[in-house]
């Protein structure tokens, strides 16, 4: 199975709670966002708003920089989720302008691509809850 993410954030970190993609229920648990908390919107959290020095979700110390954290995880038992089950998975994609001389190329998508290609992947059905 290939899975493909257009990824909005910064490098990889783990975290406790994970954030579903919204894609379908059948799908989403297969791959969903760990790191700092999505915040936004309060009703059903995306993205992630934040301020300078906000302790919630500001992990730069340097003043005017916000900086947070994203990373992945597969194959997460997610009670909101209950119609998804696990799968093999030998594949994930975070779309990054390509090659490294693109300007725009994020070097932080892809040290989190990497982490899931070399540190991760394969998982397979019976993997659960495996984060990079």
């Amino acid at each position: 199975m290939r899975l493909v993410l257009a990824a909005i954030g910064a490098l990889v970190g783990l975290a406790q709670a994970t954030t579903s993609g919204g894609g379908s229920p059948l799908t989403d648990c297969l791959a969903e966002f760990s790191g700092t908390p999505a915040n936004s919107p309060v009703t059903r959290p995306r993205d992630i708003r934040c301020i300078d020095d906000d302790p919630a979700c500001d992990d730069d110390p340097t003043p005017g920089v916000c900086g947070f954290h994203i990373g992945v995880c597969l194959n997460v038992i997610e009670s909101t989720l209950p119609a998804c089950a696990p799968a093999d998975l030998d594949a994930y994609v975070v779309e990054n302008p390509q090659p490294d001389t693109n300007p725009e190329h994020d070097f932080d998508f892809q040290g989190l691509q990497d982490a899931l290609e070399f540190l991760t992947l394969p998982v397979d059905t019976s993997q659960r809850d495996v984060c990079a």
